[in-house]
């Protein structure tokens, strides 16, 4: 991995632990305190996996920092996922390290959890308030990323810091059994070879424990936000979950429907229309801001940073397909650099 302490961007080096301990107040102001906390040794399904998120957007989508990393404590592994992009460019990676024979479960049903790994790369999630609207988050990552949005597995050259504070403006939702979506607003001070960016955004924040997400089913999820008002869901075969917050009252998803990709017009263009369980309709019409994919076991998963006109108000957010097989060829066809879409202007 590119060596941090050598980032001078014309001034003094940063060190990762000046990047951390140098951070603004408001970022103090969401640290948790204290160590890892894991629950006690159980036996654990083969498939028990763990995975934290934070995606911090821009209202218009042009500036975008997202953070995923996943724990497979039966595979003893871990992967991760950082992205930050802006009018400028696109910097990803993805990428997996060992974990060790003994690793524990964190105990996310407390107050606080932190997720974390230290090895080639950094990443450390920490999480308090879990049940209230007052929840609170900060993200910290170091890694080398690829000037791509269709990064290879494994670290990039381009060593970057991100450090982001998140705060809820609504309580939690549990979508299903083990996994909580919440929407807020976010910060993110981000150094990516050498070069320094700060941003306020609209933000997002996921946990999921339990059985590992099984990328075999297709499946389509969406995420939109505009602060107070926000809508996620996921469709499958099985099914649609996913909820409406409108000025912090929710309401859940009982149908959804999305048009699929167009491979002619890439999701230039996708219409959005949810039922909700009170007989509600929401609906949306989202344009292409930017494209990505991620690799996942041998194959891509197509995303498109989207902003959207709704009901509800203008959004920002995103959109993420998974079609398996054969489904993904005219899909990934369109996730190659460079991405025409990246520099429209909508």
């Amino acid at each position: 991995m590119p060596r941090f302490d050598n980032i001078t961007n014309g001034e003094p080096a940063l060190s990762r632990r000046a990047f951390i301990f140098g951070a603004p107040l408001f970022m103090g102001a969401c640290m948790i305190g204290g160590s890892p906390e894991s629950k006690p040794a159980t036996a654990l399904a083969q498939d028990y996996a763990e995975s934290v998120m934070l995606v911090i957007f821009s209202p218009d989508g042009r500036r975008e920092v997202s953070i995923r990393l996943g724990r497979l404590l039966q595979q003893q592994k871990t992967t991760i996922w950082g992205a930050y992009a802006d009018e400028a460019g696109v910097f990803r990676m993805a990428d997996e390290g060992p974990l060790p024979q003994n690793a524990l479960p964190t105990d996310v049903e407390g107050d606080e959890a932190t997720f974390s790994y230290q090895g080639s790369w950094d990443a450390r999630f920490e999480r308090t308030r879990r049940r209230s609207a007052q929840m609170r988050g900060t993200v910290f990552l170091s890694a080398g990323l690829h000037a791509s949005s269709d990064p290879p597995t494994g670290e990039g050259p381009l060593p970057a810091l991100m450090h982001t504070g998140f705060h809820a403006v609504h309580a939690p939702v549990v979508v299903r059994p083990g996994r909580i979506e919440v929407f807020g607003r976010g910060r993110a001070m981000i150094n990516v070879d050498g070069k320094r960016f700060e941003f306020e955004g609209l933000a997002k924040w996921h946990e999921q424990v339990g059985p590992r997400p099984a990328f075999g089913p297709a499946f389509t999820y969406v995420a939109l936000t505009a602060g107070d008002n926000a809508f996620m869901a996921t469709k499958s075969a099985a099914g649609a979950v996913g909820f409406v917050v409108r000025e912090g009252k929710v309401r859940r998803v009982a149908a959804l429907d999305i048009n699929d990709w167009d491979t002619n017009e890439p999701a230039l263009e996708r219409r959005i229309s949810a039922r909700l369980d009170d007989g509600d309709e929401f609906t949306a019409t989202t344009r292409t801001v930017r494209l990505s994919s991620e690799p996942i076991e041998g194959q891509r998963r197509p995303g498109a940073t989207v902003v959207a006109s709704t009901a509800l108000g203008a959004m920002v957010g995103q959109i993420n397909d998974w079609r398996p097989g054969n489904n993904m060829v005219g899909a990934s066809q369109v996730y190659i650099d460079p991405h025409p879409l990246n520099k429209k202007s909508f």
